[in-house]
């Protein structure tokens, strides 16, 4: 679904079942900084928002990654970090996860078409 390559990119979720799709992704930035986002589309979020599509994303600052790993237990490449801890059923444990460790981040989101 999503062309998300490099070794500065990970999927973390992609899937699709009755018309609904969602993904979510991890990047560092050019600052160091991880860049979590999410894209959920059909009829699921329809009847949520009364849009289509939604998204959203979180920004941990390049100084707070530590804290991040630190809560995971785990030292290592950040994006492989998250791969193994939170890919595909775990994906949606992620942001509860930052908030029950107090790892501050930026939170976004859009609903619309």
């Amino acid at each position: 679904m999503f062309n998300l390559s490099g070794k500065d990119k990970v999927i973390l979720r992609s899937e699709s079942s009755q018309g609904n799709t969602r993904a979510l992704w991890a990047s560092i930035n050019k600052s160091g900084d991880l860049v979590v986002e999410g894209q959920d589309l059909g009829p699921q979020v329809t009847d949520l928002f009364g849009a289509n599509e939604y998204e959203f994303g979180w920004t941990i600052k390049a100084g707070d990654i530590p804290l991040l790993k630190e809560a995971i237990g785990e030292h290592g490449d950040t994006l492989k970090l998250l791969k193994k801890h939170f890919k595909n059923e775990n994906a949606s444990k992620l942001k509860p996860f930052m908030e029950n460790h107090e790892v501050p981040f930026e939170f976004w989101s859009r609903i619309g078409d």
